[in-house]
């Protein structure tokens, strides 16, 4: 029996793998694997999958969709759609532009190259926490920094890296796979992006900054002295993004920037770490701003009516949030349900994980694992949801905390997307450099994955 259940986990991944790597959409796929194993599993077993049964196991299973949808889209489905609704309108009002170019700004009082190309690491950072998007945040980046490294002599290949590899790191209170993470697998944590970001990610910012920098700035020499002696022969010309630095075109107050960023400094301090007492959650907080600012453009525009339809775009962008990841964070748990209602990787978690193994070890193994195949494939979804319950369920048998042994894992599997050929981010910024995709995966390569192994190790020993 347990052989066959092991074969039947296997056939799941096998199945998501194919359809997956066909680039069928993701989230049917997750769906429809998972709800065919719990059907299946209804049938051999003989129990229906819900507490109290339609009398028919077959549309028992489609009631499981229904139950385990309301669960999925009450909890992390909700943050999601808020924070990432709150995102979409700073961009509508252009917010988000006159943040970055604000910040952009400031290298060009720089003198010297490298320091430039640090600093340029480091606003990609900020604008990445501010947008979520790693294709959005690096469009940004292409209008208003790109210009300014080329302007500084610096190289059409090295600029372009320079943006993107901040794009990696996919830390930020708006990142939305890491409330998909834990409300999977975690629920009882009750883990958002933003708690993630103030608890864990900032912490672990410094050092991996550092060590990207250096080793980014290592290769960088070394390709540069490369390309010297061998120039490129570029694919395409080099069409320099002529960015607007002038804020008044925007037709919004210069202060209008400060707006992406305020309600994360507002979770941090009423998130119950700073002031005793009062702990307001992530969705509040939100909300709260995303009303405020509807006044603010009221008063703005001198007509309330015109005012008033700009909250119109916090619930497109709440609507489209939904349909882009809290349907996948629901796709997940699907899928994941079947995983544990055929139970194979428990029987697989018992043969090969040893008791004795260390959580720091189990860590940093499963974050490697998670790096290696969402690189290999391109599939964020597979390295989340189609590996962490294997590494869940390692975690039970060695008695290590969920919570912990999670902490890793989101970034490792949306930071490799910059060596994933088959990833959007990596094809847009191979096509502005101007080389082949392969030969820019080559380039960023090792400070992608130094960049990864600090965070991996950062979180194996800070928080354990």
């Amino acid at each position: 029996m347990d052989t066959a259940l092991i074969v039947a986990t296997v056939i799941m991944f096998v199945i998501l793998v194919a359809l997956l790597m066909k680039r069928l959409q993701p989230q049917f796929c997750l769906i429809i694997v998972g709800l065919i194993a719990v059907v299946v599993m209804e049938f051999v077993t003989g129990e229906s999958c819900i507490e109290t049964s339609t009398g028919n196991l077959f549309f028992d299973g489609f009631a499981y969709l229904q139950e385990s949808m309301v669960s999925s889209f009450t909890s992390t489905g909700i943050t999601l759609i808020v924070v990432l609704g709150y995102v979409a309108f700073m961009n509508a009002l252009k917010a988000s532009d006159v943040f970055a170019i604000t910040v952009a700004k400031v290298v060009t009082k720089i003198k010297s190259k490298y320091v430039i190309l640090i600093l340029a690491l480091f606003i990609g950072c900020l604008i990445k926490w501010v947008i979520p998007s790693a294709v959005t945040a690096f469009l940004m980046m292409y209008a208003t920094i790109y210009p300014i490294l080329r302007r500084c002599g610096i190289g059409r290949i090295t600029a372009i890296c320079a943006i993107t590899i901040s794009m990696a790191w996919s830390m930020g209170p708006g990142q939305p796979f890491t409330g998909m993470l834990y409300g999977t697998f975690d629920p009882e944590a009750n883990m958002t992006a933003p708690d993630f970001f103030v608890n864990y990610e900032l912490k672990y910012f410094i050092p991996t900054f550092i060590v990207c920098a250096a080793v980014f700035l290592g290769t960088t020499k070394f390709f540069d002295a490369r390309d010297a002696k061998h120039p490129v022969e570029f694919l395409s010309p080099d069409e320099v993004g002529n960015a607007d630095f002038d804020i008044k075109s925007f037709g919004i107050p210069r202060w209008y920037g400060l707006l992406p960023i305020i309600p994360l400094f507002a979770v941090i301090l009423l998130g119950g770490q700073v002031i005793p007492g009062i702990r307001v959650g992530v969705v509040p907080v939100y909300l709260f701003f995303a009303i405020l600012v509807v006044f603010i453009e009221c008063i703005r525009k001198k007509s309330l009516a015109g005012g008033l339809e700009s909250f119109e775009t916090v619930m497109d962008g709440m609507g489209e949030s939904f349909a882009r990841y809290a349907t996948v964070a629901w796709a997940g748990v699907v899928f994941a349900d079947g995983l544990t209602a055929v139970g194979g990787l428990d029987i697989l978690a018992e043969m090969f994980v040893a008791p004795d193994i260390s959580a720091p070890i189990l860590l940093i193994i499963g974050g490697l694992l998670v790096f290696i195949i969402t690189a290999l494939t391109g599939q964020v979804m597979l390295g989340l949801f189609g590996l962490c319950p294997a590494i869940v369920a390692a975690a039970g048998i060695i008695g290590a905390d969920v919570t912990y042994i999670l902490t890793p894992i989101c970034a490792a599997a949306t930071g490799s997307n910059i060596l994933s050929v088959a990833a959007a981010v990596t094809l847009v910024s191979a096509e502005k450099a101007g080389i082949p995709v392969t030969s820019f995966i080559i380039r960023q390569a090792v400070p992608c994955f130094a960049s990864i192994l600090t965070i991996i190790l950062c979180c194996a020993f800070m928080f354990a």
